[in-house]
């Protein structure tokens, strides 16, 4: 193939050769690697500053189209929501003085995203927190106490919100009936057999174990049909084992747990890994000032390990701060909440490029699956050319190139 390359008057010629391998990619709709990050759907801090456009309007629900097609090229298998900001908003009262829910909002999100991701899973985000604000354990620090959350009460005729306790009775009591109205109504709807239910992010404390495994217990009874899904530290496996059926540890605490994490890691229940602001140094990431092959390696490592997918914390969650001037999050993390960037005019994002070589990564794991069927012994001894454990990589890009080659080959039937 000839491609003219033209940089001012000049004009320069250059031959290439295309090597077409018949290697069959799933769709993302039908892939086998999961992947999801914490979209901020419903915008509360960043519709107006960053796009100049009411939440629930004609444009906002635009906004939302345009993610979800770009979150289909990105390969996205499941997509989450704030299901407590969306329902606890439209909340009233009925003539017997009960709370009863408005779905719309919610359904509305979640038609747009099942018509233009396609998503194999739809998620609740989190309900419970790690305690900064009852503070019932004073000589602890905030991530050792226990989880709360807020729920709504009935005062008076009023709805009104408090922030409880987990272990609360009036909490377990709120979310029994929370989440029988929502499982009912995802019933109707015909997507109970979608939804999987977050409970609380990152616990590492005994008490926090305790109460989301009564949680876990909780929706298993209420929503049978629905999945649990949390992010957790390296001993999660030991204690929450089959009532957490999506286990994601951070990958560095899998290199360390991992003999525990596979026992769990058998089809009906899976280990994924997740990055967020750690690990660092030595560790994969997709830290801006990161070299883009660890981004892409990420995925290299969750073949060799046999893990059933990757969660990076945020997509959009650019919060108060100015994507278009400030490349940090939180202040000192290198664009780790921003693979995307807000496209004011089209009402849509820019893809970054660390985006683009995550979906190389993503796509590769396919190919290596491909590749496993055919030769499983030479599939994986390629991989382990490139990648050891969570920090035991190899830089080379040449290598990646070779590797990569190696392994359409063996998938397409040539080695």
């Amino acid at each position: 193939i000839k491609i003219n390359l033209k940089s001012g008057n000049s004009i320069e010629t250059v031959v290439v050769t295309v090597t077409v391998y018949d290697v069959k990619i799933p769709k993302a709709e039908d892939a086998n690697y999961g992947y999801i990050t914490w979209v901020d759907t419903t915008m509360q801090r960043i519709c107006k500053p960053l796009y100049d456009v009411e939440r629930y309007s004609e444009e906002f629900w635009e906004i939302q189209k345009n993610y979800a097609k770009q979150l289909y090229i990105e390969r996205q298998t499941m997509i989450n929501f704030e299901i407590n900001e969306v329902l606890y908003e439209n909340a009233s009262l009925n003539s017997d003085n009960e709370i009863v829910y408005d779905y719309s909002v919610l359904d509305k999100f979640i038609e747009i995203y099942m018509q233009y991701l396609k998503p194999q899973k739809i998620c609740g985000m989190h309900l419970f927190w790690r305690d900064y604000v009852l503070d019932p354990m004073p000589n602890n620090g905030w991530n050792q106490r226990g989880l709360v959350t807020e729920i709504l009460t009935v005062e008076d005729g009023k709805i009104s919100k408090k922030t409880v306790s987990a272990s609360d009775q009036q909490t377990m009591n709120f979310y029994e009936d929370y989440l029988k109205k929502l499982y009912d109504h995802l019933c109707e709807k015909g997507w109970n057999k979608y939804w999987v239910q977050h409970v609380a992010d990152e616990i590492d404390s005994p008490i926090q174990y305790q109460q989301a495994i009564e949680y876990y217990k909780m929706i298993h009874r209420i929503m049978p049909e629905a999945k649990t899904m949390d992010a957790v530290r390296k001993e999660a496996s030991t204690y929450f084992g089959t009532e957490l059926d999506y286990h994601v540890p951070i990958s560095y605490m899998y290199d360390e747990s991992y003999r525990t994490y596979d026992k769990v890691n058998n089809g009906e229940n899976q280990v994924w890994q997740y990055t967020c602001l750690q690990p660092q140094y030595d560790y994969m990431g997709r830290l801006g000032d990161y070299k883009l092959i660890c981004n892409r390696l990420l995925h290299w490592y969750s073949f060799k390990h046999g893990l059933c997918g990757y969660l990076h914390y945020a997509w959009n969650r650019w919060y108060n701060l100015a994507p278009t001037t400030d490349a940090t999050c939180y202040g000192s993390f290198p664009c780790d909440s921003w693979i995307v960037y807000p496209d004011k005019e089209n009402l849509s994002v820019y893809w970054s490029i660390r985006g683009i070589c995550n979906v190389e990564g993503i796509i590769d794991y396919e190919i290596m699956l491909e590749a496993s069927k055919k030769n499983k012994k030479l599939t994986d001894s390629t991989v382990s050319l490139l990648v050891t454990s969570a920090n035991s990589f190899v830089y080379n890009t040449e290598m990646l190139k070779n590797a990569r080659k190696e392994l359409l080959k063996i998938a397409s039937g040539e080695n």
